[in-house]
């Protein structure tokens, strides 16, 4: 029987992945993600955090939204009044 012989090229081009980067249709899905400090960070305004992308892409942001934090601070958001709402608009003639 023989061994074949894996060369460096073939195995490192097996576990080489391709970095993920930011793109603006993130933000028109989730309208709370925005581009993180880098590209390949995603930042979420609710839990107010940067958390990176470059491994998953748009499959990190849903991890994320899933997470336990995130969660939390959604049911929060969701119940706190904008300060906005505390002031009476003035009708405009």
């Amino acid at each position: 029987m023989s061994k074949r012989k894996v060369t460096d090229d073939a195995a490192s081009s097996a576990t080489k992945r391709r970095q993920q980067s930011f793109k603006k249709e993130y933000t028109e899905e989730f309208r709370f993600i925005r581009m993180g400090k880098i590209e390949t960070g995603a930042f979420c305004e609710i839990c107010n955090s940067e958390f990176s992308i470059k491994s998953g892409g748009k499959n990190d942001i849903v991890r994320h939204i899933a997470g336990a934090r995130h969660a939390e601070r959604a049911k929060h958001s969701n119940v706190t009044a904008t300060i906005k709402s505390f002031f009476a608009q003035s009708p405009t003639s």
